[in-house]
């Protein structure tokens, strides 16, 4: 018998369980969600956000110092690290100032500025270039007599380049104080970067700040039809020489070309991201927008002729943008694999769709979940009389990892595509458009867009992180809405893509394991995509694929008891497999927001420069009961022995602990005595109680004489004991599952609630000590 909905279980779908199960918001509820996105100021205002998470301060400006001192970079060497060239070409004569200034206001001294005069015949520009003349000896000025395209200026600046790495100056944009420092940094630990780039906004001519682009990390599908990088970024002078310098002709994207040129003969590992606004560019008159795009589509194609793969170039959604499609080398099987229990309706309509589809080696294969309509039935018998189509039973209770891993076990097939029952084909294109970008190398799973009935976006990709794991990117925008900077209608590379429509080889799946079967129902797809990309592989996004999507229909909601238990159990364990990772997504910009309000917005900045001592707040995975607590009582003398399980990905030094404690009445004292053992450490720290009231989490500083190097997939041991203490104290516990790595002695079904302040030390490359201030 049903157990009636628990509201706390929908609030807990509402924020965990959004990839599978979370509903249509109606236009109300859509309004509510758009208006608490914004609560905080600096979601919708980027001068508060500047304000609060992107000041560059005089303690800031001593800890680069300092930590330049650390790297044996206090001063700066013979020959400039960084060359930067200037094309000028008669700019206004203050911001070009401004340019300049920027480059003297830094922090860091070992750069050079190469500023081309292309012919400007502005007397102000003129003016102010001769007082720069012989100004500094970083500074060089080359004039040429005849205007040449912006590439080729660049070029003619080449030869008097000395650093190590070259970047480009726009005439009227400006860099931050730090930002030659950090790039110098970045290079200094990564020398093997051969790119690299960081984000970038735009300023406007009173100075104020707009626009801002936080970028993801190297993403080859998004940089085949995006100048996603821009001009914020360095490369190695070694590499563009040999490459012959930059493309001739090129009015706008020779830095766009150069990184793509570069992209066929290094790894991605070999291009960096800096995620913090290091560049503003200045908002300066649109160039001629019909000029730009075909300069843009004869990049792009200079670019994929390269590959040696046939390919084309169809529009975007915006008109504006191209999206490379990629031929299909030889005749490959693909296997869709379409689970059903019931749903006719559903599953008529995603059949009949199929049969648009262009590409033709494909077979569909139906499993039949222990359907039991005589309708369904009916048409399933009937599917088998069709070419291509067969149905396989799977009669056992729905588990959808284990059902594909089954079926797929027996499938003789090149390519597999798992497919919702509750999906249609809008797109005939729609396989040949993902198997073009499955075939490339380097390529994991590829994903379709979806959109819901009313033509917004269900599905745009997977954000890790957001809402605790994973949700959905670009949710219910327009089906043609470009999204932030495009994203939304353009292929890019992704931690994730839902299973609702995924295209892999065979071969990976199997590689893999097939889907973990500790996943039943939630995040399978999650993890899967994840264990691709820790394989070495890359999952893309395919907008051009646009399915239509029901959303999990036939399922339902898990309301009974032993449902909401597996989901809870699916919850925890995927944060156990996967600890510290699902907070940092590296094609999700860490200062867009993590939690439920939406992704691509403003967010507190989780950006920790290398110089900083950075502190990452975890709560371990618990598999708690909606939050659900009950009290233990803990008296004067008494101790209690805890344990938890630290996730398999997670690093850093553990500086504090928090464990969730209270009291019914009245006021705390005493002291609470905490000693903490993981591995073969130990350390023991003893706070005082007294004032404290209420149900809080309480907070143990840790002896940094006696620190605690997280480790994965270990045991952390607590044992508490309390000392003169008048007052009862209550340790809040939580029920968990059984078998998990969570337990109190005596009472093994409950467990403490934990959360870990992780920092992480300034890098420092091997063997060097920090830089003591006096």
């Amino acid at each position: 018998m049903l157990e009636p909905p628990h509201d706390e279980y929908q609030e807990w779908i509402r924020r965990f369980d959004t990839l599978t199960t979370r509903e249509r918001p109606t236009t109300n509820d859509s309004y509510v969600l758009v208006a608490e996105e914004h609560d905080d100021a600096f979601r919708e205002d980027y001068q508060e956000w500047i304000r609060r998470f992107d000041n560059v301060t005089a303690t800031d400006r001593q800890a680069i110092k300092d930590y330049l001192v650390d790297l044996g970079l206090a001063n700066p060497p013979e020959r400039p690290s960084i060359s930067l060239i200037m094309v000028m070409t008669d700019p206004d004569p203050g911001l070009f100032r401004n340019a300049i200034e920027s480059v003297f206001e830094q922090i860091w001294h070992g750069w050079q500025l190469i500023v081309i005069n292309n012919a400007a015949t502005d007397p102000e520009v003129a003016l102010t270039l001769e007082r720069y003349r012989g100004y500094d000896s970083r500074l060089r000025i080359l004039d040429l007599e005849v205007r040449l395209p912006y590439s080729d200026a660049l070029n003619r600046g080449l030869p008097f380049a000395d650093g190590a790495y070259i970047g480009t100056l726009g005439q009227e944009d400006q860099l931050r104080p730090h930002t030659l420092a950090w790039m110098t940094i970045e290079l200094h630990l990564h020398p093997e970067t051969v790119v690299l780039y960081s984000d970038h906004d735009r300023i406007d001519q009173a100075g104020k700040r707009f626009d801002h682009h936080f970028k993801p990390d190297w993403s080859p599908e998004l940089a085949r039809c995006q100048d996603y990088i821009g001009k914020s970024v360095l490369f190695s002078k070694a590499d563009v020489l040999d490459q012959g310098g930059f493309s001739p002709s090129l009015a706008y994207f020779p830095e766009w070309d150069m990184a793509l040129r570069l992209a066929l003969c290094h790894p991605g590992e070999n291009f960096r991201h800096l995620p913090s606004v290091l560049y503003h560019r200045h908002q300066s008159i649109e160039h001629d927008s019909e000029a730009i795009q075909l300069e843009a589509a004869n990049v792009a194609t200079a670019h994929l002729q390269s590959l040696g793969i046939p390919f084309g170039l169809k529009p975007a959604a915006n008109g504006r943008n191209f999206i490379p499609t990629f031929g299909i080398e030889g005749s490959p099987k693909v296997s869709i694999i379409i689970p059903t229990r019931n749903a006719l309706a559903d599953l008529r309509a995603c059949i009949t769709s199929l049969a648009t589809t262009t590409y033709d080696n494909y077979e569909v294969i139906v499993v039949n979940n222990a359907s039991d309509d005589p309708e369904t039935i009916d048409y399933l018998e009937q599917l088998t009389t069709l070419p291509r189509h067969r149905v396989v039973d799977y009669p056992y209770p729905f588990d959808y990892a284990t059902l594909h891993n089954t079926v797929i076990a027996d499938l003789d097939t090149d390519y597999l595509c798992l497919l919702n029952n509750d999906t249609e084909i809008l797109t005939p294109s729609w396989l040949t458009d993902m198997l073009g970008y499955a075939q490339l190398p380097g390529v994991g799973a590829v994903g379709a867009k979806l959109l819901y009935p009313d033509n917004t976006v269900q599905h745009g990709g997977v954000i890790i992180g957001i809402g605790g794991i994973a949700a959905h990117a670009h949710l219910n925008l327009e089906a043609d809405a470009e999204g932030y900077h495009q994203r939304a209608i353009l292929p890019q590379t992704l931690s994730a893509v839902t299973a609702a429509c995924l295209l892999l080889r065979a071969d990976h799946y199997r590689l893999l394991g097939g889907m973990d079967p500790e996943l039943p129902i939630a995040f399978n797809d999650v993890d899967l995509c994840l264990r691709l990309r820790e394989a070495g592989l890359r999952n893309v996004y395919q907008p051009l694929a646009i399915l239509r999507h029901h959303e999990s229909k036939s399922r339902g909601k898990d309301v009974l008891k032993s449902h909401q238990e597996r989901a809870l159990r699916e919850h925890t364990h995927i944060r156990w497999r996967w600890g510290t990772d699902l907070t940092r997504d590296p094609y999700y910009n860490l200062n867009l927001a993590l939690d439920d309000k939406g992704a691509f917005t403003l967010g507190p900045s989780r950006v920790i420069p290398p110089w900083s001592r950075g502190v990452d707040w975890y709560t371990l995975p618990d598999c708690h009961n909606f939050g659900r607590s009950q009290p233990l009582p803990l008296f004067d003398g008494d101790s209690l022995q805890a344990k938890s399980r630290l996730p398999q990905r997670i690093s850093g030094t553990i500086s504090l602990i928090q464990v969730m404690i209270g009291t019914p009445s009245g006021i705390l004292d005493g002291l609470l005595q905490l000693t903490a053992h993981l591995g073969t450490q130990t350390t023991t720290c003893t706070e005082s109680l007294t004032g404290h009231r209420g149900e809080f989490a309480f907070t143990f500083r840790l002896d940094p004489s006696q620190p605690l190097e997280a480790i994965p997939n270990a045991t952390l041991s607590l044992d508490l004991t309390l000392t003169d203490a008048t007052e009862p104290l209550y340790l809040i516990l939580y029920t968990t599952a059984e078998g998990w790595g969570h337990q109190i002695a005596g009472l093994p079904a409950k467990a403490l609630r934990v959360t870990l302040a992780l920092e992480s030390q300034p890098m420092l490359p091997k063997g060097q000590q920090p830089h003591v201030t006096a």
